[in-house]
């Protein structure tokens, strides 16, 4: 049965309603943080990143090996994103997690890790942002965590595939990835150490993190919690394809990055082009967000009602 524009435009516009529902005391708890370091730098955007978009389509079932049951347990009401860990031996070994991994954090119960070389601030930083965009809906911290949820950062000179969870990806992916989002076969949200930290030698001008978790967040979380949601979101993706929106930006590649870009835009940290330059455009912004491109505003407002102040990785009140 054909859907019919104005019924999917309703739908869009429920969502932005009740999404205005859910925060509760949610809202309030993630915009406190004193533990946390995004303000763009020019420069050039690290080459092939579309290989991100292509990650969804083709790769992110190849590492599939049995479909686990939903993991055991409930999510925390709380974080810790403040003492860096060691793995604890009950989530090494229900989770599954390599020994690669040596550090540990966890927001709201779901594991923050990174090798022995990977710098506390950096698990800091990645534990708060997971804090962050989880923070206002608690339904979906739970979709999350059942689907074996996590972030992961690579390490700092480190490649993608020195990750366990990513060795059978082809080796392109090594030198042009800077991080991937969680998908249901390999349920971990990586970046970089260096973006994360905000490294001088880092070559992206983007919180990847942010954008990686966010899809990451759709793909195990909205997707499964949020009927309709899915349909709707792609149903808007053809739409902006169709009418030339966001026209020569990274945005144009898949569902998945026009979410995950819109969601950049939406805590004011995206990268800015004017013209656009292949990857990004003018649309940095919540404000432009919502001028340019309202749908996706509403839809990227439901799955995160409360509109925190996100702090930026290299400006902030915080290391």
């Amino acid at each position: 049965m054909k859907v019919s524009s104005h019924a999917c435009s309703a739908v869009s516009g429920v969502l932005y309603m009740v999404g205005t529902l859910v925060c509760l005391r949610a809202c309030l708890a993630a915009d406190r943080d004193d533990e946390n370091e995004v303000i763009k730098r020019g420069g050039k955007r690290v080459p092939s990143v579309e290989l991100g978009a292509i990650y969804y389509q083709k790769y992110a079932d190849s590492g599939k090996k049995k479909t686990l049951p939903p993991r055991r347990g409930y999510p925390s009401l709380r974080s810790s994103c403040t003492k860096v860990a060691k793995v604890p031996r009950y989530y090494r070994r229900s989770m599954r997690i390599d020994n690669y991994y040596q550090k540990y954090m966890h927001a709201y119960g779901i594991p923050v890790l990174g090798a022995s070389s990977v710098s506390d601030r950096a698990m800091r930083r990645a534990c708060y942002v997971l804090r962050f965009l989880l923070g206002d809906r608690h339904d979906l911290v739970k979709n999350y965590y059942e689907a074996y949820g996590r972030v992961a950062i690579i390490p700092a000179g480190a490649k993608l595939r020195s990750l366990p969870e990513f060795r059978f990806l082809p080796r392109q992916f090594d030198d042009e990835t800077p991080g991937l989002g969680a998908t249901v076969s390999v349920p971990v949200s990586v970046a970089r150490e260096e973006n994360i930290v905000c490294d001088s030698k880092d070559k992206s001008p983007d919180d990847i993190l942010l954008q990686t978790l966010a899809e990451g967040i759709y793909q195990l979380a909205v997707r499964k919690q949020i009927p309709g949601y899915d349909a709707e979101l792609r149903r808007l993706y053809n739409s902006a394809l169709a009418t030339g929106w966001w026209k020569n930006t990274y945005s144009r590649y898949s569902p998945e990055v026009y979410f995950s870009e819109g969601v950049q835009s939406f805590f004011n940290v995206n990268s800015y082009a004017d013209p656009p330059n292949g990857y990004s455009n003018r649309v940095n912004s919540r404000s432009k967000l919502q001028n340019y491109d309202a749908r996706l505003f509403r839809m990227i407002h439901f799955v995160f009602p409360c509109g925190n102040n996100y702090l930026t990785r290299c400006n902030s009140r915080g290391e």
